[in-house]
């Protein structure tokens, strides 16, 4: 736990949330991110005896970041498609815990992956974060009812913790104003 510990101190200890990319730049930022080209390429580090290039801690969050950030885009498309909202929070919630597994997956330090899921295990009672009823529960407790619970699920899917972000070098992205 003392790997997780010393990157939740450093998230707490950043500089606030960061600079802030603007909307276009944002959209930009991520789409060369999740087309596989970082913007910091340097990140990418040779890997010894043919094994897979290894990633960075802070190019694995970009992506995760990028993969949230997408979920606003990607409701916009839902409600064009005419889904209820109960149905998008639902693919909300699944393209984030999606993100999050994938990230965690890919992290070349394991045993900061395992901290991760304990740590989620008992924050959430799942090793992979917040499952839907948990969202629902706890918008419900909140006072939150009807499809306001779930609009309240898919922009919380949207949005990743600046803290975290900041402490490896990752901007607040900002979507366009609708």
């Amino acid at each position: 736990m003392r790997a997780l510990a010393s990157l939740l101190f450093l998230g707490a200890t950043a500089c606030g949330a960061g600079p802030s990319l603007s909307p276009a730049k944002s959209e930009a930022q991520c789409a060369e991110v999740l087309a596989g080209r970082p913007a910091d390429d340097a990140r990418r580090r040779a890997s010894p005896r043919g094994r897979r290039p290894r990633v960075d801690a802070g190019a694995i969050r970009w992506i995760y970041v990028c993969r949230a950030y997408g979920i606003a885009a990607a409701n916009r498309g839902w409600i064009a498609a005419g889904q209820p909202a109960e149905a998008r929070a639902r693919q909300a919630s699944d393209v984030r815990r999606t993100a999050k597994a994938t990230a965690r997956a890919m992290m070349d330090d394991q045993a900061l992956a395992a901290e991760l899921r304990a740590r989620d295990q008992a924050k959430y009672g799942d090793p992979e974060g917040p499952t839907f009823e948990w969202l629902v529960k706890k918008a419900r407790g909140r006072g939150l009812e009807g499809d306001a619970i779930y609009t309240d699920i898919i922009r919380s899917a949207g949005h990743t913790n600046d803290e975290v972000n900041a402490s490896l070098g990752i901007p607040r992205l900002q979507e366009a104003e609708e």
